[in-house]
């Protein structure tokens, strides 16, 4: 069934990352997928050649038959151009100064409506992608300065992640408003420290309260996740939990959480710079160019227990015998991380942990991609190779 399931999926991407060629175009001149990408390049980097009619008479013939191959065959033939950013076909219509703002959303929201179309074809999930790019692309036209592809790029390559997450095996229980089934870090996002604190907090009764306590569930199946600390509630659809295959895996009530964060760090512009934050207040532009802050979680510790329950964080610039004796008591959820010169195998640098116990020889401790193994660190070891340890009391 999972095989047939498969081939189904690959025959009705109609193309979406095949090399095979679909229905011939309806336009005077035919081209190819590839013959459109390189026309697109060419215009975005020939100054002012790169007039509006131009652009669109190459973008229009775009269409749910050749769309996912045109924007593979632009990744794959030009994302190698910088090291410093993904480029896609959305970054070329983007950079060309000489076509007007007007032209370049029209080009855009033209790509992504079929591109999206494409992947609601073959059973895609696409809502929450389709709300990002609209508010993306609306934010580059209304802010101050040029035009730039970070954000909508970031949409596409989720897009790609989940896509392939799709394809793969995936183990979902579902939604009860307890953290009570196995559960591990997705392929996308690097919120090892949120999926390390749940970890935390699910081994012991009280935290397991804590967390009970954050979420409700209706009839439907839709999650609604509570951040007491900052007063927000975030309600998650069902098909939505149940399609963003490169989140969290496991316990769907995990991916709440983690759908619940990503929103209000999305909201709040969490991690933006003061020019930004300026940019955006002169131009009246309503969001903020780093909204994938959970990806840099690590530097976000200090405040996620705050947010999530309102409670104080306990931070220790290295974990001390006081971190241990607290964690041999249970009176604390406690994570790690490191980024120290010392090094011990089996455990990864930049990363971060669960704590899950402690005795008198070990610090137990849990990796969020594979959280329900404990891994035993002696207590030597937990004090050299943790930088940091982040605490709240339960």
């Amino acid at each position: 069934m999972k095989k047939q399931l498969f081939v189904i999926l690959l025959c009705l991407a109609c193309g979406l990352f095949s090399c095979t060629q679909t229905e011939p175009s309806t336009t005077t001149k035919e081209l190819t997928p590839n013959e459109i990408a390189e026309e697109i390049h060419t215009i975005s980097r020939s100054g002012l050649r790169g007039n509006s009619e131009m652009l669109m008479k190459y973008v229009e013939m775009i269409d749910d038959h050749n769309v996912g191959i045109v924007v593979e065959a632009y990744r794959n033939t030009y994302n190698q151009l910088t090291i410093f950013n993904q480029q896609t076909i959305f970054s070329a219509i983007i950079r060309n100064m000489f076509i007007s703002a007007d032209t370049r959303v029209k080009a855009l929201k033209h790509v992504k409506d079929i591109f999206l179309q494409s992947h609601q074809r073959v059973g895609i999930y696409t809502d929450d992608i389709n709300k990002l790019l609209e508010e993306h692309i609306d934010y580059e036209r209304n802010k101050f300065g040029r035009m730039n592809s970070k954000n909508i790029n970031n949409d596409i390559r989720i897009i790609y992640y989940r896509y392939n997450s799709t394809l793969q095996e995936n183990t979902l229980y579902p939604t009860n408003g307890k953290i009570d089934d196995e559960f591990k870090q997705g392929n996308y996002l690097g919120d090892c420290w949120l999926i390390a604190a749940i970890k935390s907090l699910s081994v012991s009764p009280q935290g397991q309260k804590m967390l009970d306590e954050i979420m409700s569930v209706d009839k439907k199946g839709n999650v609604t996740v509570e951040l007491k600390g900052v007063d927000k509630k975030y309600t998650i659809s069902k098909e939505e939990l149940e399609g963003t295959h490169e989140l969290a895996q496991g316990d769907l009530d995990v991916r709440a959480i983690e759908i619940a964060m990503k929103r209000y760090l999305h909201e709040t512009g969490n991690n933006t710079n003061m020019f930004q934050k300026i940019k955006n207040r002169f131009s009246g532009a309503k969001l903020h160019s780093r909204d994938y802050s959970m990806n840099r979680g690590m530097y976000n510790l200090g405040s996620f227990y705050n947010i999530l329950f309102g409670k104080k964080m306990f931070s220790n610039t290295k974990p001390s015998n006081e971190t241990i004796e607290n964690i041999r008591n249970g009176n604390y959820s406690t994570i790690v991380s490191s980024w120290n010169r010392y090094k011990l195998e089996g455990f990864a640098k930049h990363h971060v942990y669960a704590v899950t116990g402690a005795d008198d020889t070990y610090v137990y401790l849990s990796d969020p991609y594979n959280p329900d193994i404990n891994l035993p660190m002696t207590h030597e070891d937990f004090l050299k190779f943790f930088n940091k340890s982040y605490s709240t009391k339960l």
